[in-house]
């Protein structure tokens, strides 16, 4: 009995050290994402947010290019109705931020962040309000050359957030949404919309995103995302039935590895 607490206590202290390795997203994590981002465009780059749950006051949450602070939404929006469906377009350029949905009469949000945009490895990043570093959404590309020229440790606590694909992109850059260099000055990299729901697809995973040839910025994207193939297509066959041994075997070797290694494997199995 020794034994089998010693083995219980280090099965719980491995199960804590699996848990401390990953991180936690926001609460209000999916309810404002990045639906476009046009990173090497004519006139100008962009990117695009979409705002799932209006009923979050979205003031003071920012949004990062990398380690940099871009953007951070203004409260004058959250009083002047920012809400559900809503859609935010982030210019990099010299401007003056709406006040009103109605500025511009462009039927979106303007806001303006002037400092250079175009990088062919990066990540974008919504985030809690200032004194909190959880994350609300992100995307990360790359051009797929190896190396995440990005921010790579950014890129790495998306990941253990939940935010992307599992992958270490101190490693390589695979794991970010590639080709970049194939996106060109009238391009977007967008998201796809949800096939089975009216909003986005969003599984936290690199294929949420496609090559934009038509963007749309401040509108609904253009594409659905494939509908994935189900179970339902194939033929199920039920299993071989397991002789009893064989069960009984795998079932005394698990007993005897908790209570005493081999010699308790070899007793329990006759041998």
């Amino acid at each position: 009995m020794k034994k089998l607490g010693i083995a219980l206590l280090v099965t719980i202290a491995l199960l804590g050290m699996y848990e401390e390795a990953f991180g936690a997203p926001s609460g209000n994590a999916g309810k404002l994402i990045i639906t476009e981002v046009a990173f090497r465009a004519t006139g100008g780059d962009w990117i695009e947010l979409y705002v799932v749950d209006g009923s979050v006051d979205w003031s003071g949450y920012r949004i990062y290019k990398g380690i940099t602070l871009r953007f951070t939404i203004p409260a004058t929006w959250e009083t002047n109705g920012l809400t559900t469906g809503d859609y935010i377009v982030l210019h990099d350029e010299i401007g003056t931020d709406d006040v009103d949905k109605s500025d511009n009469n462009s039927g979106y949000w303007d806001g303006y962040m002037s400092g250079g945009f175009y990088n062919t490895d990066d990540i974008v990043q919504i985030k809690e309000p200032s004194g909190s570093t959880a994350r609300v959404d992100a995307v990360i590309w790359s051009d797929n050359d190896e190396s995440f020229t990005g921010s790579a440790g950014e890129a790495n606590g998306a990941v253990a957030d939940g935010m992307w694909n599992s992958y270490d992109f101190s490693s390589g850059d695979a794991g970010a949404w590639t080709d970049s260099d194939s996106i060109d000055s009238i391009e977007s990299l967008a998201r796809y919309l949800d096939s089975g729901t009216p909003v986005y697809a969003d599984s936290n995973s690199k294929s949420d995103w496609y090559e934009e040839t038509s963007p749309t910025e401040g509108q609904e994207n253009n594409t659905q995302k494939p509908t994935a193939v189900t179970l339902s297509t194939f033929t199920a066959h039920s299993p071989a039935p397991q002789p009893a041994f064989f069960r009984w075997q795998w079932l005394a070797l698990a007993i005897g590895l908790v209570l005493g290694g081999g010699a308790v494997v070899r007793r329990l199995l006759g041998r």
